[in-house]
């Protein structure tokens, strides 16, 4: 009887674990989603990172997870070119009157306008996926976040 009541316990933290896992995701997804208005701001994937990191992830199912993957994979991606555009910025900023200047502008430009075009995309996959039974059936209540 005391095996079987820890086993039940230790069933119950797991489900609890799963639970705030895909919770915290959805709360990232959806502050992600909000932070893409065409600024460039760098997104954050630290709930994403440490669920890889702790193999949480793996309470995912399969089509979800490789869904989420390439959410991540495109929010990584945008988060490093986020950082080359304000380097470039950087760059503007620092250097004297010169060539370099003026094509570390030019640089800048581009790359800020590349990230605003692909903003809204970014915006898309995440809030569809959001929009998913998948997080019902995950036990998620959507309501509160």
């Amino acid at each position: 009887m005391g095996a079987s009541l820890t086993l039940d316990q230790i069933k119950g933290q797991q489900k609890r674990a799963h639970n705030k896992f895909l919770r915290d995701i959805y709360i990232e997804l959806k502050r992600n989603s909000a932070w893409l208005v065409g600024k460039g701001h760098i997104l954050n994937t630290d709930v994403w990172d440490s669920g890889i990191s702790s193999g949480s992830v793996l309470v995912i199912d399969s089509e979800e997870l490789e869904e989420l993957s390439k959410i991540y994979h495109t929010i990584e991606t945008n988060i490093y070119e986020a950082k080359i555009c304000r380097q470039a910025a950087e760059s503007h900023r620092i250097l004297p009157a010169s060539p370099e200047k003026d094509a570390a502008y030019t640089n800048h430009v581009q790359l800020s306008q590349l990230l605003h075009t692909r903003e809204p995309d970014i915006k898309k996959l995440i809030d569809d996926f959001l929009k998913k039974d998948f997080w019902e059936k995950a036990g998620v209540n959507k309501a509160n976040k």
